[in-house]
């Protein structure tokens, strides 16, 4: 310690930033590289920000949307089960189940099909669930992302049979025009609403992908609705529901999504 001319002590800098450093090793036992480790770690931890609610509502939809609207024989890497027996056989199919639930258990879901066949359908670690909200025809404007289930129409080009008006977070995502399920010899078009043009039975919207283009005709009563947050609690008895789900070789279902009916609008895909 260093010594004044008067005789008092009187310490350094350096002697104050030493004395600091062991502070915290001298009160908690544990060694200065210990100490420092803690502190390094709790400066990490408080610069850390938890995701807002609109963040999560984006990553939910992001895990939702490729299983639900790109049309592939095999699943996203994402939804592949890792079950031994199915991993001894081929990739499954991806498949698509429209009916109303029957009941929820832990494990699964049990839904009673449009065809009128009930299934159990295998809920898989870290499933998701959305709802839709209703939207209407004169909400579709240029620039908006959409998909467009539709039907080849007699005299040329095709007829909507429900619009999903995505979110702007998903713009891109799924893009392009593939073969659909949800009537014979109907198609799901992932596009870019280049412009739409109102006429007297609705309106027939110009829509580009991959650098395609095509135009579907969008009549006055066609179902349009957008994403909106469900949960759980939604899937009660008699909830109409859409689930895209991996069927394995013995016809087991199993989902990492499911999209429920919420305040009376049915989603529609």
């Amino acid at each position: 310690m260093a010594q004044s001319s008067g005789g008092i002590g009187i310490r350094s800098p350096a002697s104050i930033a030493d004395a600091a450093d062991r502070r915290p090793a001298q009160l908690t036992g544990f060694s200065s590289d210990h100490a420092a480790h803690r502190i390094e770690m709790n400066t990490r931890t408080r610069a850390m920000k938890l995701p807002t609610s609109r963040q999560r509502k984006i990553l939910m939809l992001r895990k939702l949307l490729p299983a639900l609207f790109v049309a592939t024989t095999a699943l996203p890497a994402a939804a592949v089960l890792t079950a031994p027996a199915m991993a001894q056989s081929q990739p499954a199919d991806q498949v698509r189940v429209r009916g109303s639930v029957i009941s929820l258990g832990d494990k699964a879901l049990k839904v009673k099909t449009r065809e009128g066949n009930t299934v159990d359908v295998t809920l898989a670690d870290g499933w998701v669930v959305s709802g839709v909200a209703k939207a209407a025809i004169t909400d579709i404007k240029p620039g908006d992302y959409v998909g467009i289930a539709s039907l080849p129409k007699v005299n040329g080009g095709d007829g909507a049979l429900e619009v999903l008006i995505f979110p702007p977070a998903l713009k891109g995502a799924g893009e392009g025009s593939h073969g659909w399920d949800l009537k014979p010899n109907s198609s799901m078009t992932n596009a870019t609403v280049a412009d739409a043009v109102k006429g007297v039975d609705g309106q027939t919207v110009t829509v580009s992908y991959q650098g395609k283009e095509k135009k579907i005709s969008i009549p006055n009563g066609t179902p349009v609705v957008t994403l909106a947050p469900a949960t759980k609690d939604d899937l009660i008895p008699g909830a109409i529901v859409f689930i895209p789900a991996a069927k394995d070789a013995s016809g087991a279902l199993a989902t990492h999504q499911i999209v429920v009916g919420t305040h009376g609008v049915v989603p529609p895909m």
